[in-house]
C-alpha cells in the first residue's frame, strides 16, 4: 500500500514538473502575446479617444452650455483613486509586513526582484552600447545652447529677445 502510495506521488510530482517546463518554455511567447495585445489595446484606445474627442469638441463648438471641462464629481472621483494609490503604496513600501494582504502584492517578491534586475542590466547595457547616441545628443544640445546669438541674428531680423 505504502508503495502504491509512493509511486503514485512520483508520478504526480513528474506530472507537475512536465507541466512547470512547458508553462516555461512557453514564457517567451506569452510574453510577446502581451505586448502585441497591449500596443493593439493601444492602437484601438487611440482611435476610439480621438473619434470620441472630435464628436464632443463639435457639441462643445455648436452648443456652448456643454462643459468645456471634466465634470466636478469626475474630478473628485479621480482625486479619490489617486490618494487611495498613494496611501497603500506609502504603506505598502514603508512598512512591508504592516498588513499581510499586502505579502505579495503587485507581485510575488521574486518575480518583483527578477523584473528589477531586468530593467536595471537594460539601462546598464543602454548607456554602454549607447554612449555613441547619448554623446551626439549632447553634442546637438549643447550646439544650440552654446551658439552665438549673431549667428541668428542679422540685421534684416528682429532679435530683440
Amino acid at each position: 500500500m505504502f508503495r502504491r502510495t509512493i509511486k503514485s506521488l512520483e508520478d504526480s510530482i513528474g506530472g507537475y514538473l512536465q507541466e512547470a517546463q512547458s508553462i516555461e518554455a512557453s514564457g517567451v511567447a506569452i510574453a510577446i502575446s502581451g505586448i502585441f495585445l497591449f500596443i493593439l489595446i493601444r492602437v484601438l484606445q487611440g482611435v476610439l479617444a480621438n473619434s470620441i474627442l472630435e464628436k464632443k469638441f463639435s457639441e462643445w463648438l455648436s452648443n456652448k452650455q456643454i462643459s468645456p471641462g471634466m465634470e466636478f464629481k469626475n474630478f473628485l472621483l479621480s482625486i479619490s483613486f489617486v490618494l487611495v494609490i498613494i496611501i497603500f503604496s506609502t504603506i505598502h513600501y514603508s512598512f512591508p509586513n504592516l498588513v499581510a494582504l499586502f505579502a505579495d502584492f503587485p507581485t510575488h517578491p521574486d518575480i518583483r526582484l527578477a523584473s528589477i534586475d531586468g530593467v536595471e542590466r537594460a539601462f546598464d547595457y543602454a548607456v554602454i552600447k549607447g554612449d555613441v547616441l547619448f554623446t551626439a545628443i549632447t553634442f546637438g544640445i549643447r550646439s544650440v545652447l552654446d551658439c552665438p546669438r549673431d549667428a541668428f541674428c542679422n540685421n534684416s531680423l528682429d532679435c530683440s529677445y
